[in-house]
């Protein structure tokens, strides 16, 4: 009973934290992060299917009711979601979930047609401090798309990368994540190779992708990264636990 009358003031606590998140004055909502609060733009209450997201029913008709899901939870059943990746944790969690399951197979069958072949894994950072401010990073996220697309995977000098190394393909995604450092602008990507490559030439690679990085971003005018923390190739061996977590940052 007690135990009830707990969650009961837990979820009354967080309608009245998203009652006051929706109310929020144009032009800014607020975030609050390691750094304080931070402006981020226009508020949360602009976007009309997230406001509703598990909150209002489908339809009118048909009701809202409980239903049990194959592990054993039960879920509201009849409620609108907003499918939103990008701004609900709800529906960016599930969204995540099935794409890295999408994923790790696409790595499976990768191993199967390739049993010579082998992954690594990428990381490429823009240099970040906790000064920075998430408002002046929001077009941040394109430019360090643009550097990677113009400057590491384009041009001649990436078909002669491909070539010496076997890179068959890759998967990529960018983000900014919120660290002990501040706001972090990275590309996280995962690189198919027709073989195994020895330390000498996974060094060789790492090398050659961090002097594309480099360059590219200092032409855009981005602050020069330097070789210890710019751009990381990690190997994977098959079955690597690993590989599902690194996997999961590549579905947003």
């Amino acid at each position: 009973e007690e135990r009830a009358r707990e969650r009961q003031v837990e979820r009354a606590r967080r309608r009245e934290v998203v009652r006051e998140w929706t109310a929020l004055p144009s032009p800014a909502a607020r975030v609050v992060g390691l750094g304080g609060v931070v402006e981020v733009g226009d508020p949360v209450s602009t976007q009309n299917r997230l406001s509703k997201c598990g909150w209002v029913p489908r339809s009118s008709s048909s009701g809202v009711g409980l239903a049990r899901g194959s592990g054993g939870g039960v879920y509201a059943q009849g409620l609108m979601h907003c499918g939103s990746i990008w701004s609900c944790p709800v529906c960016s969690a599930s969204i995540r979930a099935f794409r890295a399951a999408e994923l790790m197979q696409g790595v499976s069958n990768f191993y199967e047609s390739h049993p010579e072949g082998s992954v690594v894994l990428l990381t490429a950072t823009l240099p970040h401090g906790r000064q920075d401010e998430l408002g002046g990073l929001r077009g941040t996220l394109d430019g360090v798309l643009q550097a990677w697309s113009r400057g590491v995977i384009s041009g001649k000098g990436w078909m002669e990368a491909r070539a010496e190394y076997g890179v068959l393909g890759f998967v990529r995604t960018a983000e900014i994540t919120l660290g002990r450092h501040g706001w972090h602008p990275h590309v996280h990507a995962i690189l198919m190779l027709a073989s195994v490559l020895d330390d000498v030439s996974l060094a060789s690679l790492q090398a050659s992708l961090f002097g594309r990085w480099r360059g590219a971003l200092v032409r855009m005018g981005f602050p020069e990264p330097n070789e210890a923390n710019g751009l990381r190739v990690d190997r994977v061996e098959r079955g690597d636990s690993g590989v599902g977590a690194y996997i999961s940052k590549l579905v947003s």
